[in-house]
């Protein structure tokens, strides 16, 4: 009985202890991108909180991926996809949490996690780490069980203490609705890019928030600085303050087009330009029921685009949920479905963060317009 507890014992450690004898890990030296957790030879399952510290000079946005091993000495080549772990994101972190894997999703194995920051200065930055082995089923024989109880298995998750890194100030709570500008957006007379725009917002400028669509599109009704209202898309500002009592407006019905816009005789774009142009949902969402959500895409270039990823992470519960669009042809729109079941957070309010190109894999005219953010209630079972 004595021997074959041991060799239980051992047969955890050496799944546990991935054989990397050889196999010379990448080293990260960049304290402002960096993944502190989890690290290189280490087994994971279940959810992960990946740690780490994106700061640097200009950031524009990040997000995490994975892939396969072929081996534990041999990365995989560059045929081999990076699958999404998150959505981009823009805020810093300093060490704290990334994002979330979900190690359910896939097979156990060997894996390599990376880390991918862009900066206003056009730069790309990595961070990786190589390996780490998924292992959410454990072979029966693996632990033996003592006078028929169930092994406890207890995972050390490494914290990273005040002292390390220096204190992150948060920014004082906004309590009016109000819009940031990510870029410089257009403000149209209706909730979509067919309404004529009356004004505009330069990117960092922002604008009180009066009401939203009625129309599930996700738009907002803002108050330009001459007073006038009108409506800005969610994939183009950021909104911040109390959105619970901001009133569900109708807007002017859709314009009647006058004629058909012809594409300017110029020389073909070397890119294509994948937008989203609305987020719907097919009914109203309810804890624990399965509804869809539909993204509608349009291509604004006259370069088809290629097969890519398509996402939306709901927060606050981070339930991530994507699929792919094949090619895109020239000012090709088409319409994307997604299954989703959301079992936790009824009764308040959720958003899905959507997005097209999840890891920016093709390059784009414009890389700004791949969001769509869509607020509302979920429902309680």
């Amino acid at each position: 009985m004595h021997l074959r507890r041991l060799f239980a014992l051992l047969f955890a450690l050496l799944v546990t202890a991935v054989p990397v004898f050889g196999f010379a890990l990448a080293q990260q030296t960049n304290p402002n991108v960096n993944i502190l957790f989890p690290p290189a030879i280490y087994s994971v399952s279940g959810s992960v909180n990946v740690v780490g510290t994106v700061n640097p000079p200009g950031l524009v946005s990040y997000f995490l991926e994975f892939r396969p091993l072929v081996d534990a000495r041999t990365a995989a080549d560059a045929s081999v996809p990076w699958s999404p772990v998150t959505l981009p994101s823009r805020s810093p972190v300093i060490g704290g949490t990334l994002g979330t894997w979900d190690t359910t999703l896939t097979l156990d194995g060997l894996y390599e996690l990376r880390l991918t920051v862009f900066t206003s200065d056009n730069q790309t930055t990595y961070a990786r780490v190589s390996p780490v082995r998924v292992l959410n089923n454990l072979p029966p024989f693996a632990i033996t069980p003592i006078s028929g109880q169930q092994p406890e298995i207890i995972t050390v998750v490494p914290v990273p203490t005040q002292a390390q890194f220096p204190t992150q100030v948060s920014p004082p709570e906004v309590q009016s609705p109000q819009v940031l500008a990510l870029i410089d957006a257009n403000i149209r007379t209706g909730d979509g890019t067919n309404y004529p725009a009356i004004g505009g917002l330069l990117r960092g400028q922002s604008a009180p928030v009066v009401g939203v669509s009625s129309r599930g599109t996700g738009w907002w009704l803002v108050v330009l600085p001459d007073g006038r209202q009108g409506w800005v898309a969610p994939s183009t500002v950021q909104v911040s303050g109390s959105l619970g009592a901001i009133p569900v407006v109708s807007p002017p019905a859709t314009p009647t087009p006058t004629f058909t816009p012809t594409p300017i005789a110029t020389a073909t774009p070397q890119f294509p330009d994948a937008l989203i142009s609305t987020v719907r949902f097919d009914r109203t969402p309810k804890q624990g029921e399965p509804f869809n959500v539909s993204v509608t895409l349009f291509n604004q270039s006259s370069r088809a685009l290629p097969r890519v990823a398509v996402a939306c992470n709901f927060t606050p519960m981070n339930a991530f949920f994507n699929t792919f669009i094949d090619e895109l042809g020239a000012f090709e729109q088409r319409d994307v479905t997604l299954a989703v079941t959301l079992n936790s957070g009824g009764g308040a309010n959720i958003t899905a963060n959507c997005a097209v190109d999840v890891n920016n894999l093709v390059q784009e005219l414009n890389e700004s317009n791949n969001f769509f953010n869509l607020t509302t209630m979920l429902t309680e079972p």
